[in-house]
């Protein structure tokens, strides 16, 4: 991981962990919805929309932890899944905090991660070079192989879930990473590895162009003869890398550093704080 990206995360102010009412987490008021009881005396309270997926939609959230303060967090409506659901105290992933239910469905409820997901900064328009995106896929690359080397799945990878990160810590749970997956399904190993590496390239490949443009339009192709001619393409041009391979199930070399890209990720960065919404 380029050490550029962990000097560009940013400590959050204490007094983001100490707010009075469900519409004081944010820097403007909004209205917040009462969902349920996480614990009894425990409230959860619904905001605003943070993403519409048709899958999951996630709401922004509001809970009282068990001090009584309210902390800001992400409610997600999920379907009616047996799987079992992951939490670890581990940099590279969002906490779980409770898993309720509710006539309209189940929801799940994490520790909130300030920052902006892959699926909104590719609705931005966001054009990294390829180099800088090789640099932000090996982040969140070496996030899911934490779980690969234990044996375990993350379970349910989607560019909604794979979060660039703004502070080093998330409500003092545990040192944040700057790339984090957040929606872990389950610790069952019935995923293949080299499928969700796979997904976390394709999602990231959503935020950059290849320099190569027959390379590029064939990434994009959908016709599914088209992987096949990419690998004969790539091997020929002898253009394989981390990013390339994971997305075409190659063996890749290992990504290596560049402090070229360092402008480039700062850039990256100050994009991510504007898309933020519980920060002025």
């Amino acid at each position: 991981m380029n050490p550029a990206i962990a000097q560009l995360v940013r400590t959050r102010p204490q007094a983001k962990h100490r707010v009075v009412s469900p519409v004081a987490i944010a820097h403007e008021p909004f209205d917040a919805e009462w969902i349920y009881e996480w614990k009894p005396a425990h409230p959860v309270w619904r905001g605003p929309l943070l993403s519409d997926a048709d899958d999951e939609p996630c709401w922004i959230a509001a809970w009282t932890d068990r001090a009584g303060h309210l902390q800001p967090g992400v409610l997600r409506r999920i379907g009616d899944v047996s799987e079992l659901f992951l939490n670890i105290a581990d940099p590279y992933f969002a906490p779980v905090i409770n898993l309720g239910r509710r006539d309209d469905g189940k929801y799940w409820l994490t520790h909130y991660c300030h920052g902006a997901d892959v699926r909104t900064l590719a609705a931005t328009g966001l054009a990294l070079s390829w180099t800088a995106a090789c640099c932000v896929h090996g982040a969140a690359r070496f996030a899911v192989r934490q779980l690969h080397h234990a044996d375990r799945r993350h379970g349910a990878i989607t560019p909604a879930r794979i979060r660039l990160a703004l502070f080093d810590d998330h409500s003092a749970v545990v040192a944040a990473a700057p790339v984090q997956l957040v929606g872990q399904r389950t610790t069952r190993a019935y995923v293949h590895k080299d499928d969700e590496l796979a997904q976390i390239a394709r999602a990231t490949i959503m935020l950059a162009h290849h320099p190569d443009a027959r390379i590029d339009a064939l990434l994009r192709d959908p016709d599914p003869d088209a992987l096949d001619v990419l690998r004969d393409l790539v091997l020929e041009r002898g253009v394989l890398d981390e990013l390339l391979g994971d997305a075409l199930g190659m063996r890749p070399p290992p990504y290596v550093d560049t402090p070229a890209i360092e402008g480039e990720l700062a850039a990256l960065w100050e994009r991510v704080l504007t898309l933020e919404p519980l920060i002025a």
